[in-house]
């Protein structure tokens, strides 16, 4: 299977972004800044969400775009800081794959396996949206909060 990278948003490597996927436009696609329906249309597109954290943060992260991916059924390609429990979190769940930020060839590594074949990536969707309505509902949070 080929891949094609897509990313949005805007931040601080954005000018980075933009030059590489000129230069590779067959491997990358940088989109810019998008409403929130055409970023949910074009997640509901894709076949892997990708988190990538900033690794040099001392307390553990939670990447909020983790909950769209989820909602769109996808499975997610996460490289985490160390101190978090994410990459542990999705990988137990069956919903993604996990490697350390910064471990650019495990990244690479799971990027292609994940990609090798559908069967992962189909078997994880059902399993990313009711993932999300178990944990991630607003009354089982609202739960937790006030126990």
């Amino acid at each position: 299977r080929n891949m094609l990278l897509l990313v949005c948003g805007d931040g601080p490597i954005t000018s980075d972004v933009r030059a590489f996927s000129q230069d590779n436009p067959d491997a990358v696609r940088y989109l810019g800044q998008l409403s929130r329906a055409e970023y949910l249309a074009t997640l509901g597109a894709a076949d892997i969400g990708v988190v990538i954290t900033n690794g040099e943060v001392s307390s553990p992260s939670f990447p909020s775009k983790s909950l769209d991916y989820w909602a769109s059924g996808l499975p997610i390609l996460a490289a985490v800081e160390s101190s978090t429990d994410f990459g542990e979190i999705i990988e137990k769940e069956k919903i993604g794959r996990a490697c350390d930020v910064g471990d650019t060839s495990s990244l690479v590594h799971l990027m292609i396996e994940m990609t090798k074949s559908g069967h992962e990536i189909e078997r994880a969707r059902p399993i990313a949206r009711e993932y999300l309505r178990k944990k991630h509902a607003v009354s089982t949070v609202a739960e937790l909060i006030t126990k």
